[in-house]
């Protein structure tokens, strides 16, 4: 859900465009094209607006887009698409002001993208793993937390440099044994009201972040 050009407009990201929606009618505000190049799961990050930018980053290396949002009248034109990457796994890329983007990429590393371009400017393993994995990033103030397919919560500082982590602690058992390589944690954790909330297959765990 967003607002612009004084109406209140729903996204929808399907396997074939990126949709506008009036969210009292259903009407059909604006679409721009982006067909999905191996199934509809790759649309599998939420879309990030950041002002009138609106960032869509696709999975499995089958490339993104980035979409100028016109703030006159209801309507989106591309600022920049790729075919390849950058690209995502399933954890939803945050902004950093108008400059910066940093996400989990589709082999598992943390990076750090130009907005402007959808350039790479540094990846690091450092938040995930050696091998393939996954994690989940929130704004916390000036920093970061990072949930990642271990089940460890990261305190971090994300910047154009590089990555800094301040603190690191077990948060919840990975479980899932989708993987061979073993047990995982891809569940999206909930941060509210200083708390984190995650799960595995077994159970839901709270901890305070008040400290953090």
């Amino acid at each position: 859900m967003l607002e612009m050009a004084g109406k209140r407009q729903v996204i929808l990201w399907t396997g074939d465009k990126v949709n506008s929606l009036d969210p009292a009618t259903g009407k059909l505000l604006w679409q721009v094209p982006f067909k999905a190049t191996f199934d509809p799961a790759q649309a599998t990050a939420t879309p990030v607006i950041h002002k009138d930018t609106m960032l869509c980053l696709a999975a499995w290396n089958r490339g993104s887009m980035m979409l100028q949002l016109d703030p006159e009248k209801a309507g989106a034109t591309v600022l920049w698409k790729t075919r390849s990457n950058p690209t995502a796994s399933t954890s939803t890329p945050v902004f950093q002001d108008a400059k910066y983007i940093y996400t989990i990429v589709g082999d598992g590393a943390l990076c750090c993208l130009d907005a402007a371009t959808g350039d790479e400017m540094w990846r690091t393993r450092k938040a995930t793993s050696e091998r393939f994995g996954m994690a989940h990033i929130v704004t916390n103030g000036d920093g970061r937390f990072l949930l990642n397919q271990q089940g460890h919560l990261s305190a971090a500082r994300l910047t154009p440099e590089g990555y800094h982590e301040a603190g690191r602690m077990p948060l919840v058992e990975p479980t899932a044994g989708y993987r061979a390589a073993g047990p995982v944690c891809w569940a999206h954790p909930t941060f509210a009201n200083k708390h984190v909330f995650a799960r595995n297959d077994r159970e839901r765990v709270c901890v305070s972040l008040t400290d953090c």
